[in-house]
């Protein structure tokens, strides 16, 4: 029975996470390199961890949530890395979304340490990690996870099991963020050929919900569009990063994938633009720029 959680990655999407987590009663450790991310966490009943080794101190299972596979691999099986303090038995739940690979790799070795991992990305944005509506894909051994799924419901709404196969939710994850970068895109191009006709936004996207082309990303972002409002939730970079990785997968698996590559190179104007640290909705600017009118 889990008892004590460690959570490392305080950011964006952690620190709701965390926090849920201790709402519910649990027992939670917690470490971020940037330590003053977990004050709040810490008032709430939080212990802060001052090192790797140190958050998994009597851990039964850790969550990470950190932004790329390399910091990933670095924070578990670096020296003084988590999988150095762990104990046996200790359940590892990445919910990073990295490559598929980069988690059938990070299961294997943990096997080999006496240790369990379940891959566990999340769909949602920081706005949904606050509002505790994420909805988590987990793949892995179906023991561990249903001993986290008590936990997974405390964060979000519920957990969908993808097999024992670790790998199968990152590639399900993936594939989704690609869709979502492409629906933005779309979006993009629709509101602002809009706009430019003379169409209010809103109303605009009011008239599409109504049929075929309702998107969750026209609902969720107008509002931050009109408002100018590029704080993140998800940044640009990381859908960069992500569409990356879906194009790799297609490369892999042979698969001719051009709306894809189209999203692929758009969320790198972005971030050639300087829009890597605003929300994803930004791309949007990279279309105003060019239709010289602003949507709002």
């Amino acid at each position: 029975m889990i008892k004590t959680i460690a959570f490392v990655g305080i950011g964006v999407m952690g620190y709701p996470m965390a926090e849920h987590l201790i709402d519910a009663g649990y027992s939670l450790r917690v470490f971020n390199r940037n330590s003053d991310k977990c004050k709040g966490l810490v008032k709430k009943g939080a212990l802060l961890a001052s090192s790797l080794a140190d958050v998994m101190k009597d851990a039964d299972i850790v969550f990470t949530m950190l932004p790329n596979e390399a910091i990933v691999h670095d924070v578990i099986l670096g020296d003084d890395g988590l999988a150095s303090a762990a104990k046996k038995d200790c359940i590892f739940a990445n919910s990073s979304t990295v490559s598929p690979e980069s988690n059938i790799k990070l299961g294997r070795k943990l096997a080999k340490l006496g240790m369990r991992f379940i891959d566990s990305p999340v769909t949602g944005s920081g706005l949904q990690a606050r509002d505790k509506t994420l909805l988590f894909i987990v793949s892995g051994e179906e023991a561990a996870f249903n001993e986290a799924l008590p936990l997974y419901k405390a964060m979000g709404v519920d957990a969908i099991y993808a097999g024992d196969t670790v790998g199968t939710a990152s590639y399900a994850k993936v594939c989704s963020n690609a869709m979502m970068a492409m629906n933005m895109l779309s979006f993009c191009e629709a509101v602002v050929m809009a706009k430019k006709a003379g169409v209010d936004p809103q109303v605009f996207v009011k008239f599409c919900a109504g049929g075929g082309p309702r998107s969750a990303m026209a609902d969720k972002k107008v509002g931050k569009i009109v408002k100018r409002d590029f704080s993140p939730a998800f940044r640009t970079a990381l859908m960069s990063k992500d569409t990356g990785l879906a194009a790799q997968i297609a490369r892999d698996l042979h698969i001719p994938t051009p709306a894809l590559n189209l999203a692929k190179e758009m969320f790198q104007i972005a971030c050639v633009e300087g829009y890597s640290d605003d929300d994803l909705c930004a791309i949007v600017k990279c279309y105003e720029k060019w239709a010289g009118v602003e949507v709002k």
